[in-house]
């Protein structure tokens, strides 16, 4: 951008301000778009049949990676990014303007007004800051257009449109699917939707690793930085679905704190790939990979009040963020990117514990001093359960007694039977690692002694001519 901007005659102090205000504008612009998925609108929009497909909502839903067009062309001078801005961001934002009433009035008819009114600022200081960052985009591009390949952009800005799909766009269907055909589609534990998840996760993986591996390596870290900034959007949401009618059946705020294993690994997957900082990269690999991939083999989704049909939100959240998070946790050491020590496991095994320890005393002060609950009906769904401290998530007779330490309840035998099993599953990935490793390295030399061999047998014959 900056031998374009020499182009318009700006000076370099200019430049530099110029350049030093979009990154501001970046940087306030995701807090925007993270901070409208705390507002139940955002996602209840989506929720109904007459408005989920309707224009307004579509234009929203398109300009939910607004901030990350602007952030990677600020940060990192992404073309296609910056191009993407210059294309179509403006249009949608400018389009989106006059939409603005429809979500108004269908946001103040379901909820709190002074909510809407918060919900309604953010939308319009994000509509503000998105339109002044295109423009200082294309001051900064020499405000020129020919050089822009359309159909190169318009397949950018749909990578990132696709990467944050609403989850919950599709709830509608249970609202026009007969009875018998929902029951058809509704997820148990090894069962059909069950061995589609483990596909899908094996598919997303192979997919993103044979999407990426061909790049240099400054784009492998740019796309996985976006992808970083689309999963951190996607696993968000989830607050705003929890207001409306739960995650998991739980509505409760303190059930949205990210105490769980793969929250904590949400949260440091945008963190790794922005700072590329080993210690992190560790983490992702070493312990938050195993946490995403474990869950595959018993998920906790099986009845949810009728709510686990394969289009819901609970399924397809539930299968996507832990199959995106497990991707994105191995993907740069797939690439080679970053290499991985063993001892590496040790600064995850760490911080593990200090989650783990932390989880453990909150879930316990919540569910039997702050919010306790005796009503067996919804024990299940009050608790907690932060790294399911409280509630075993396999079904096993795990039913010890409990301990009462400052007033707050602790099943010490299950949480210390717990945490081995977590340290035991670590090390068990890492050892899976290591031999497929060795098998693939096995596999590459019988490929070179049959290739020399050949060769060999070629310049034998060649000589005996």
């Amino acid at each position: 951008m900056n031998s374009t901007a020499k182009s318009l005659t700006l000076s370099k102090s200019t430049t530099k301000s110029l350049e030093m205000t979009l990154k501001v504008l970046a940087v306030i612009g995701m807090v925007l778009a993270i901070g409208k998925f705390f507002f139940p609108s955002t996602m209840e929009q989506f929720t109904h049949f007459s408005s989920a497909w309707s224009i307004g909502n579509i234009i929203r839903w398109f300009m939910f990676g607004g901030a990350i067009y602007i952030l990677m062309a600020a940060f990192y001078k992404n073309e296609k990014m910056a191009n993407v801005a210059k294309l179509f961001l403006i249009p949608l934002t400018l389009i989106s303007i006059i939409f603005l009433p429809d979500f108004i009035n269908f946001n103040t008819s379901l909820t709190d007004p002074t909510n809407s009114a918060l919900l309604l600022t953010v939308m319009i200081l994000e509509i503000v800051i998105l339109i002044a960052s295109s423009v200082l985009i294309i001051i900064l591009a020499g405000g020129g257009f020919r050089e822009i390949n359309f159909w190169k952009t318009l397949k950018t800005f749909l990578f990132v449109v696709l990467f944050t799909t609403p989850l919950n766009i599709l709830e509608f269907f249970k609202y026009i699917i007969p009875e018998n055909v929902l029951a058809g589609l509704a997820y148990h534990n090894f069962g059909i939707w069950h061995l589609i998840a483990i596909f899908v996760l094996i598919a997303i993986t192979l997919g993103l690793y044979f999407f990426l591996r061909k790049k240099d390596e400054e784009e492998k870290w740019q796309l996985l930085v976006i992808l970083s900034l689309t999963f951190i959007l996607t696993y968000v949401s989830k607050i705003s679905v929890s207001f409306i009618s739960g995650y998991q059946g739980k509505t409760q705020w303190f059930n949205m704190l990210p105490l769980y294993v793969c929250d904590i690994g949400a949260i440091l997957i945008p963190i790794a790939m922005l700072t590329k900082k080993k210690f992190f990269l560790d983490n992702l690999f070493f312990v938050y990979a195993v946490g995403a991939m474990s869950v595959f083999v018993f998920m906790g989704i099986d009845s949810l009040n009728g709510n686990n049909y394969i289009f819901s939100f609970n399924y397809l959240y539930f299968i996507l963020t832990h199959a995106i998070l497990f991707a994105l946790s191995i993907m740069p050491v797939l690439l080679k990117l970053f290499k991985p020590k063993f001892k590496g496991i040790l600064n995850g095994i760490a911080v593990f514990t200090v989650l783990y320890i932390v989880a453990t005393v909150v879930s316990a002060y919540i569910s039997t001093i702050a919010f306790p609950t005796d009503n067996p009906d919804i024990w299940v769904y009050w608790m907690p359960n932060y790294c399911f401290t409280q509630i075993c998530p396999l079904p096993l007779p795990l039913n010890f007694p409990s301990t009462t330490i400052l007033g707050m309840s602790f099943n010490i035998p299950y949480l210390i039977l717990l945490y081995i099993f977590y340290i035991l599953m670590f090390l068990a990935f890492q050892g899976l690692w290591k031999i497929g490793k060795l098998i693939v390295k096995a596999v590459q030399i019988r490929k070179q002694r049959k290739l020399e061999n050949k060769s060999m047998t070629i310049i034998m014959r060649a000589l005996k001519k």
